[in-house]
């Protein structure tokens, strides 16, 4: 998702192409027939704390999902308290590097800063993770890789300089843009960054099931960075909801956990390391950014 930028959900650019103590490893239930691949897993949140909360707890979430410079009031110490406390792993997303803009490292650092020095009070720091831009090839072509990926070198690099111990996941690429996953993925100055990281991130949605495109996302990823962990910092589907909408959103929840922990492709078993589903938004008026909203009956439908 970019930072106030809802329009490609809108015209189809993608669909296209509880507490710490409660899940500190995934819970399994009798959900499913088959058996449950263990995956971390939780929301992200845009807007509504309490719901998001509350989505952790019904869900049985032991991961979540924040974006550094909105959601909540990050330079409140007691916001910062409750998220550490709220799941055994945290990712947080930097503002800067977002869709259409390089990465500052001089920002990364004031960014994540907060978040570093509240996350290790109450657990070590390789519970924090951090998710270094996002979407890059969303909306910029081929010739925005290069002085991007510079930006994610010299973003790591301050990343580790400031905050040692904390993971870092590189930016989520979008299933779908101006540029595709393939033409990032051959770029090696840009893997040479990712694999400077502890986690390749990506994207995936769709409509009312998920796009195809996911298994060719996996086998990018599998074909260019062999062995290493993936996170899904965004996955979604985007059907509304016509009668029930709390039975509906808990079927979307049991979509999102079939395809995490019960999807039974080898490389989503082996390389996938967890999951953040979008979203959790209590304010947004746009009626598609909605659709994708799960709170907040729809995590009590979430088996993992």
């Amino acid at each position: 998702m970019g930072d106030k930028t809802f329009s490609r959900r809108r015209f189809g650019a993608l669909a296209a192409g509880a507490g710490l103590a409660a899940a500190a490893a995934p819970l399994l239930t009798s959900g499913s027939a088959n058996a449950a691949i263990d995956k971390y897993h939780g929301p992200l949140l845009t807007a509504g704390w309490e719901e998001f909360k509350q989505a952790v707890a019904l869900g049985r979430h032991n991961l979540t999902k924040v974006v550094a410079t909105w959601g909540a009031p990050w330079d409140n110490p007691d916001f910062q308290l409750a998220l550490a406390n709220l799941t055994p792993y945290t990712i947080v997303r930097t503002g800067t590097g977002d869709t259409d803009a390089v990465l500052d490292p001089a920002a990364v650092v004031n960014e994540i800063r907060p978040f570093y020095q509240y996350s290790t009070q109450v657990r070590p720091a390789d519970r924090l993770i951090i998710e270094l831009g996002n979407e890059p090839n969303l909306h910029q072509g081929t010739d925005f890789i290069r002085p991007y990926a510079d930006s994610l070198h010299a973003a790591i690099d301050a990343v580790q300089a400031n905050f040692p111990g904390v993971r870092i996941c590189s930016p989520g690429i979008a299933p779908g843009g101006n540029s595709s996953y393939h033409d990032w993925f051959f770029d090696q100055r840009y893997k040479d960054a990712v694999n400077r990281c502890d986690f390749v991130g990506f994207h995936f949605y769709g409509a009312t099931e998920f796009d195809p495109v996911v298994y060719d996302i996996v086998g990018a990823l599998t074909g260019h960075f062999p062995g290493k962990l993936w996170i899904a910092t965004e996955y979604g589907l985007n059907y509304s909801y016509d009668g029930d909408p709390a039975a509906q959103k808990q079927a979307k929840c049991r979509a999102y956990s079939d395809v995490i922990h019960r999807n039974g492709h080898p490389d989503v078993q082996n390389q996938l390391w967890g999951a953040t589903y979008f979203h959790v938004d209590m304010q947004s008026p746009d009626p598609l950014f909605q659709a994708y909203n799960v709170a907040p009956e729809g995590p009590a439908g979430y088996q993992a």
